[in-house]
């Protein structure tokens, strides 16, 4: 009687690391990061805004005009030669947001008035011209 029994599972059990928690983070992390980064900017274009006592810091809309100091126009990003202004803004006539006209201070006037006939004639009225608060 000196023989002992040895009793031994039947079932071999492996530990493993559960990776939901860290997929679960990495996840929100990357919705995060798309979120800020598409915040706050409206155009890839550079346009020093005159400034204005009163002005909204938080317009929205989708739609971008803007013109560069050398009177160059561009529609959301791409630029745009005078003969073409016409058709871009026949684009827009369907557009339900807002458009934001971005111009620089040290741009034609004439340039700005040519984008906002153009917008008019083709049906567009609503629009913004942005601007910096004092």
């Amino acid at each position: 009687m000196s023989d002992k029994i040895k009793l031994t599972s039947r079932r071999e059990y492996k530990s493993l690391i559960d990776i939901t928690p860290m997929i679960d983070l990495v996840f929100l992390l990357v919705i995060f990061f798309m979120v800020t980064s598409s915040l706050g900017k409206i155009s890839s274009i550079n346009v020093n805004l005159p400034r204005a006592d009163k002005s909204d810091e938080n317009i929205t809309g989708e739609a971008v005009v803007s013109i560069n100091k050398d009177n160059e126009i561009f529609f959301n990003d791409v630029k745009v030669d005078s003969a073409r202004i016409m058709e871009e803004a026949e684009k827009l006539a369907d557009f339900k947001g807002k458009i934001i006209i971005r111009a620089d201070r040290e741009a034609n006037y004439e340039s700005v008035v040519s984008v906002i006939d153009a917008l008019n004639k083709k049906g567009v009225k609503n629009f913004v011209l942005a601007a910096v608060k004092n």
